[in-house]
């Protein structure tokens, strides 16, 4: 048997060398790719085009180019995986320690010097050949901000005008503004302004490979932005590099430094790091940290008694006569800019948002609330708990304008996302402290409305995804559908499910179960404040989300919290443990921790870290070797005969599942994902054979005979169908049938055939 297990693991998971990916694995193959002047990217396919994220624009300006004009990047010759954001510019507002900074950052593991880096999102093809262009430029003060944030992602403005966007870093703060020293290698000032000109260059070199028109760029930008977007109207080296402008909320009133001011607040900062005046070899050999206590620390000096909202922007352009020939608003007065289209405009109550922090994000579609918690966070005494209730942080408001982490995943077996089909998550990294979630609301929401909600619940196998990610945006289903969507993290893999031996503070499992249920009760109390219905909650998941989502219906917890329900590609084939099962997964988890199976002051000692690699290594062992199709899913619910009474097809074949409006389908297809990424070669005859012995063991020859081998030299095709009909199509038909059958609420199924769509907004 130990052989057949061993086959059918090399078959089904990649010939064994893909049971645990390397960290090198490309799991982006399959994305759009274009050729530069500086050699080939990749991007990522998604629902509204194709986007590029983390293109370099010029070298990296460390080193001996810090505070040096941009200078182009090292060209390539391997294809870019241009599929993640790349890091914010260090900022000014943050200091040395996250909690020490003024207002929102980056978190500090997403912040580099290396910054010099744009995005590309171009929209789904239109008649037209050639796209118009916007360069959109971020605001911040000069001195915060980046184009890598939720609140740029510019899907949204290129499907929405049919343009291609581009949104670039730039230098920031010190690193960004300095000037310091003279002659030869002194700070100038003006680079981060240069960076967007560089980016600018890029474009008209590059825009063409995206199906962009390099002579119909309009240059778009907020707040500083917007005040870069009128400086480039004056200045000579950006004339040739757009064609129009738009200026959203340009603070006209905060003047540029004159060389003089500039050269005071570069010395001020110059002596918080230890260094003579014009030392530049001594600046440029201070650490990136050393820089941002400095800048940190000088945030507050006034160089000019007669001008005290200099302090709204410590750093910024300086007047150098040369880059910058004067004020923005001078010139304008004096006629001396770019005769050029521009449209310049605010909004009312501008100031608002300086007299206390904003709650939410105003977005195009309506308003996001991003990081909300649901539960206390599930750490220390926590871990293996049931989730209970956040402290409220009354009188205080919550910022809820960033995501929050994921849940620490299980990272020991296959992508269920391959070949970039998975956009890059937007989630601050992986996390325990991870309980939160989002709200969407359609810009027809209003508090105390009643449109209804709709309660996204992630899949990923009980061990992995998120709430937190690309592909999870509720913006488009929330206006599609006018709802307000709510979609929430739970814990997954081995802190989420993990069963040990029973007594005091054992931990019983399902914690992910519970914790869904948490957010539907976080709905039911506060979805009104968000103009929702409590009234008319759809909870609506995929694959193991789907799962969960027919779970709720068989759930006494669950049944007040929710009206109707959609499952999409839910895989009934996948057994729930039962609780002996888990106990002895369990057992051989603990033991991995180094602890004794039920010592919970032992496994709740453990590291976050230490967990994860216990869980891993956990993943890959079979305890019902009658049932190795449990491989696929290592960690998920278990039978309990409290909150999960049985399997799920038992509970609908019996009717004891709650009588409300379902829908439940699948994709034609389902097993490609499985076979293809888990097979890179050809799939040999008797490779095939293996595989459905392994899988149904006596019924083996009755499955061959339905699903015969092709004797193409490929059997790939037919796992695909075979897998397609075992873990998805015939378990969901049998779901159905008995609902059918046992129920008197409406029940409808579906079949998506449509095919993915390949291209993005250009032909190659």
């Amino acid at each position: 048997m130990a052989k057949l297990e061993l086959i059918f693991l090399g078959i089904f998971l990649g010939i064994l060398d893909v049971l645990y990916p390397s960290p090198t694995d490309d799991h982006t193959a399959d994305g759009p790719v274009v050729d530069t002047m500086y050699g080939p990217i990749r991007g990522v396919y998604v629902q509204q085009g194709s986007m590029f994220l983390g293109v370099p624009f010029a070298a990296p300006p460390v080193g001996s180019l810090r505070w040096q004009p941009p200078q182009p990047p090292t060209k390539w010759a391997t294809t870019y995986n241009a599929t993640a954001p790349s890091a914010a510019c260090i900022q000014h507002e943050c200091g040395p320690d996250d909690a020490d900074s003024i207002g929102q950052c980056p978190p500090s593991r997403e912040r580099s010097e290396d910054c010099l880096y744009l995005n590309v999102f171009v929209p789904l093809k239109t008649d037209e050949s050639k796209l118009p262009v916007i360069f959109w430029i971020h605001g911040g003060n000069f001195w915060g901000g980046s184009a890598m944030g939720p609140l740029y992602d510019g899907r949204f403005l290129a499907n929405k005008t049919k343009t291609v966007v581009v949104a670039a870093n730039y230098r920031l703060s010190a690193l960004g503004f300095l000037v310091a020293g003279q002659g030869d290698g002194a700070a100038t000032g003006n680079f981060g302004i240069l960076d967007q000109i560089a980016a600018l260059q890029w474009t008209q070199d590059n825009i063409g490979d995206f199906g962009g028109d390099k002579d119909r760029i309009t240059i778009f930008g907020q707040s500083a932005g917007a005040y870069s977007v009128l400086l480039h109207m004056i200045v000579n080296k950006s004339d040739h590099l757009f064609h129009r402008a738009i200026a959203a909320s340009p603070p006209l009133s905060l003047t540029f430094r004159s060389k003089v001011g500039a050269i005071i607040y570069g010395d001020d900062f110059t002596r918080q790091l230890n260094c003579t005046l014009g030392d530049m070899q001594c600046l440029r050999a201070a650490s990136a940290t050393q820089v941002l206590e400095a800048q940190y620390a000088v945030r507050t000096k006034i160089v000019n008694p007669f001008d005290l909202i200099e302090l709204f922007e410590p750093w910024g352009p300086t007047v150098d006569g040369d880059l910058v020939p004067g004020q923005v608003v001078d010139a304008f007065e004096n006629g001396m800019f770019q005769k050029k289209p521009l449209i310049i405009g605010s909004t009312t109550e501008e100031a608002i948002a300086f007299y206390g922090p904003i709650q939410g994000v105003y977005v195009q579609q309506g308003s996001i609330f991003l990081g909300i918690p649901f539960a206390a966070p599930p750490v220390g005494d926590l871990r293996w708990k049931p989730p209970q209730p956040p402290t409220s942080w009354t009188p205080s408001m919550f910022n809820a304008t960033t995501f929050s982490s994921m849940c620490i995943p299980h990272t020991g077996t296959i992508d269920p996302f391959p070949h970039g089909l998975r956009a890059p998550p937007l989630g601050n990294g992986t996390s325990e402290d991870c309980l939160y979630l989002n709200v969407f609301a359609p810009t027809i929401a209003k508090p105390g409305g009643k449109l209804p909600v709709i309660f996204w619940i992630h899949g990923g196998n009980f061990f992995q995804g998120s709430a937190m990610d690309f592909l999870y945006d509720g913006r488009f289903l929330a206006n599609s559908t006018k709802t307000v969507v709510v979609a929430a993290n739970y814990r997954l893999s081995a802190l989420g499910f993990l069963v040990t031996r029973q007594g005091e503070g054992a931990a019983t499992g399902n914690f992910g179960i519970l914790d869904q249920i948490a957010a539907l009760q976080w709905i039911q109390d506060n979805i009104a404040d968000f103009g929702g219905d409590k009234d008319r909650v759809t909870i609506y998941g995929q694959s193991a989300g789907a799962y969960s989502a027919l779970l709720h219906m068989t759930l006494d917890k669950s049944d007040h919290l929710f009206h109707r329900a959609i499952a999409s590609s839910p895989p009934p084939t996948l057994y729930f443990r039962t609780d002996l099962e888990a106990r002895i997964f369990g057992d051989d988890f603990a033991r991995l921790l180094d602890c004794t199976p039920g010592d919970m002051d032992c496994m709740r000692s453990a590291s976050a870290s230490q967990v994860a690699q216990a869980q891993n290594a956990a993943g890959a062992k079979v305890v019902n070797p009658f049932r190795l199709i449990e491989l696929l899913e290592p960690w998920g619910p278990t039978i309990d005969g409290d909150l999960v009474r049985g399997q799920l097809m038992d509970l609908f074949s019996n009717g004891q599942y709650q009588q409300k409006p379902a829908i439940i389908g699948s994709t034609t297809e389902e097993g490609v994902l499985l076979v293809y990424d888990g097979t890179a070669k050809p799939l040999l005859t008797l490779e095939y054979e293996a595989l459905v012995y392994g899988l149904f063991l006596t019924n083996g020859p009755a499955v061959l005979r339905q699903y015969p081998p092709s004797h193409s030299g490929d059997e790939r095709p037919v796992a695909s169908l075979l897998l397609t009909h075992y873990l998805f199509s015939c378990p969901i038909r049998h779901v159905q049938r008995s609902a059918a059958e046992n129920g008197s609420a409406d029940f409808w199924s579906y079949v998506f055939a449509h095919p993915l769509t390949k291209k993005g907004g250009w032909e190659n």
